[in-house]
């Protein structure tokens, strides 16, 4: 057993862990658990820049490689969750 870095803040996975999960996966397995920006904000009918603004505030957790930035489905799967509770 593994042991994983876990956020206690916010029981998430660190940046780190997502990107050496990210790196571990396959092309198909990645599109599966992670989408670029402007894929997440066409999904949800945002704006580019909005999904960026969750990014960079931390709202969804991300991998970064190189400038470009890919959210974690999960992640952003509990954001759009605890929304819907509201």
């Amino acid at each position: 057993m593994r042991s994983e870095k876990i956020d206690s803040r916010t029981s998430e996975p660190t940046e780190q862990l997502l990107l050496q999960r990210y790196l571990a996966l396959s092309s198909l397995e990645r599109k599966r658990e992670f989408a670029g920006t402007a894929e997440t904000a066409n999904l949800l009918g945002l704006s580019r820049r909005t999904v960026q603004l969750w990014v960079e505030t931390g709202i969804v957790k991300s991998v970064s490689i190189g400038r470009k930035h890919f959210i974690c489905l999960d992640s952003l799967r509990k954001v759009l969750e605890k929304k819907n509770e509201l």
